[in-house]
């Protein structure tokens, strides 16, 4: 698929850059990003820009059918950014009591961790039948 300046990206990726987007479009609306000086915060913040760059890294050849694409280093990446996502999920249940977002909000982003983490899966799955 394309981003919304025509670049490719596999949808892994794509939902993973939107949704941090969206994370930091909020928390700067609520005066919570870069201002606040939260460590929880931060580590949520940073593992989820982490695991974005991360995604885009593994999943770019992919996306882009590049010649060099190679599916094992691909699953041995995608398993590394697991413990990236576990992290950023232990990460925004820190941030919980702290009311930087509403809990709603902080549901959705948690609900969005789990949705890239089994979409990660599903790719590590398909990967080992290739």
């Amino acid at each position: 698929m394309r981003d919304e300046r025509g670049h490719i990206l596999h949808p892994i990726e794509k939902r993973a850059h939107d949704t941090l987007h969206a994370l930091l479009d909020e928390l700067r609306a609520a005066k919570h990003f870069p201002e606040e000086e939260d460590g929880q915060l931060a580590d949520f913040v940073s593992g989820f820009m982490t695991l974005s760059a991360k995604l885009a890294g593994a999943l770019g050849g992919v996306a882009r059918g590049d010649d060099f694409f190679e599916p094992g280093m691909v699953i041995a990446w995608l398993k590394r950014i697991l413990e990236i996502l576990n992290e950023t999920i232990a990460a925004a249940d820190a941030t919980r009591v702290k009311g930087f977002l509403p809990a709603g909000r902080l549901a959705y982003y948690r609900s969005e961790l789990f949705a890239i983490r089994e979409k990660g899966l599903e790719l590590i799955k398909e990967l080992r039948s290739r």
